[in-house]
């Protein structure tokens, strides 16, 4: 029993009668179509004061003072207000190399 008779041929695209040019024009079509419905996820910026930055580095308000102006943390004045972006705090904070390794090597 051949199998090409019982598919639907309305969905069905004969490679055979079709240039290349062609195919890859409905290839590129169908993978733009796609990459539009896809859309990045919207990132919401939340600002915190300085005590919730405090709070969350477990950090007083001189260090945090210090701290901006060492450059290490940067805040925007609204107003009176400064207030920071939360995943820039987060991103300030940086991990610490491990000194064990060091110190095996000059032993």
């Amino acid at each position: 029993m051949n199998k090409i008779k019982n598919l639907p041929m309305e969905n069905s695209i004969l490679l055979s009668t079709m240039n290349p040019e062609r195919l890859r024009d409905l290839i590129r079509e169908s993978i733009r179509a796609e990459l539009e419905t896809l859309t990045p996820p919207q990132v919401e910026t939340r600002y915190l004061t300085r005590s919730q930055v405090c709070e969350l580095l477990h950090i007083s308000l001189p260090t945090l003072g210090d701290y901006q102006k060492r450059g290490l943390i940067t805040g925007r004045r609204f107003g009176r207000r400064v207030l920071y972006d939360q995943t820039e705090i987060r991103e300030s904070v940086k991990e610490i190399p491990s000194l064990k390794y060091i110190r095996s090597i000059r032993r």
